[in-house]
């Protein structure tokens, strides 16, 4: 139990070490430079939903069951935010948006905080197995060292929809809290949770992927100049393949 705890405290607080750098930020950036930014964000995001989320939920899938599992949780991550979008006020979508993206991010942080649980409690069977150990504390700090840069794109892009840049820093960092919620849950009902990783993992890319497509890339692709958010993007991506390679 110890193991976990300590693991998903650094989760969490690698997440508010990310989120922090906005406040190190003093420019106000605006059209450009703004857009930059979030179009990196958007790469960020949507690399994490498929590397982080999509390939290992269809790799944890066990049979038809497991099958189900990924294709109703990624459907239901798309269609439950579609759903909820369709009847909300159209007022009310320009103030919702950013909860959304952070309902979003949160629900990413869920299965990462169980991945890293369930797989101390894997070592934790056989604890003459240094492998495993060493497994779970790579997972563990390769987990942490994406938390930084997710959390500081989530982080600026709260700042650029006109948030201050401290409720910037504190909405972000908030998002990393259920990771040791979620963490010390797995630890304590580690085969129930288990069974239901695939689903987690693809209900979470899908809602991040939604939020992805219908919110944040029509904001950088109004212009006829789509050169600049376009590397962004490619950017964000290219960082998150390079993190996925070295861990």
């Amino acid at each position: 139990m110890i193991y976990v705890i300590i693991s998903v405290v650094f989760l969490f607080m690698m997440t508010t070490l990310g989120a922090s750098g906005v406040l190190l930020n003093e420019r106000n950036e605006d059209s450009r430079i703004g857009k930059y930014i979030l179009s990196i964000s958007i790469g960020i995001m949507i690399a994490t939903a498929t590397f982080a989320l999509l390939v290992p939920a269809m790799e944890l899938r066990e049979g038809i069951p497991g099958f189900f599992q990924v294709v109703f949780g990624f459907l239901g991550g798309c269609f439950i935010l579609l759903l909820l979008d369709k009847i909300t006020d159209c007022e009310l979508r320009a103030a919702t948006k950013m909860k959304s993206f952070m309902f979003a991010m949160t629900l990413h942080n869920i299965p990462e905080g169980i991945t890293v649980a369930l797989a101390f409690n894997v070592w934790s069977l056989n604890p003459q197995d240094k492998g495993l150990l060493i497994a779970a504390i790579t997972l563990s700090a390769g987990i942490a060292v994406q938390n930084v840069p997710e959390s500081f794109a989530l982080a600026m892009t709260i700042k650029n929809a006109g948030y201050s840049k401290v409720r910037a820093f504190v909405y972000s960092m908030l998002t990393g809290v259920v990771e040791p919620i979620f963490g010390i849950m797995a630890c304590i009902m580690n085969s129930q949770l288990k069974s239901f990783m695939p689903f987690l993992l693809a209900y979470a890319a899908g809602t991040m992927l939604h939020i992805t497509v219908e919110e944040l890339i029509p904001d950088i692709m109004g212009d006829k100049n789509r050169a600049l958010p376009t590397f962004g993007i490619m950017t964000g991506i290219l960082c998150m393949i390079i993190m996925e390679m070295v861990q």
